[in-house]
């Protein structure tokens, strides 16, 4: 990625972004800005797609700076087909969510940028 931060996605926050047992906010592919296939480095990507994950560093709404795994899952699904979605989580996420009073149906975007070399997010509450 180069230049300025980049529109990952909008989307209306769901019962299970915020569930406790869920413990992530998902990043539907199908979702996605086109910009969202741009932002990862080939070495990145190898290990937002891996098991563990990649810890980043997330702006809040609020302003704070939290950490965060931020991944790739596979989906598989009932009818033999796999999907992909990308999602914070960790106890990362759930500091976020609470510390932030987010709500189902709350709409927010996810911005991508670096600091220097490094990837980092912003979740941005958008206005109703």
């Amino acid at each position: 990625m180069t230049g300025g931060p980049i529109l990952l996605i909008q989307k209306r926050l769901t019962a299970t972004d915020l569930k406790k047992a869920q413990n992530r906010m998902s990043m539907p592919v199908k979702q996605a800005t086109e910009d969202f296939f741009k932002f990862l480095k080939p070495s990145e990507e190898a290990i937002v797609n891996s098991e563990a994950g990649m810890t980043v560093r997330l702006i809040e709404p609020s302003r704070d700076v939290s950490t965060v795994v931020f991944k790739r899952w596979k989906m598989e699904k009932t009818t033999g087909r796999t999907s992909y979605m990308y999602v914070f989580n960790g106890k990362g996420w759930g500091d976020v969510k609470n510390k932030n009073a987010l709500r189902e149906s709350e709409e927010v975007q996810v911005w991508a940028f670096r600091v220097g070399d490094q990837l980092a997010h912003a979740l941005v509450r958008v206005p109703s």
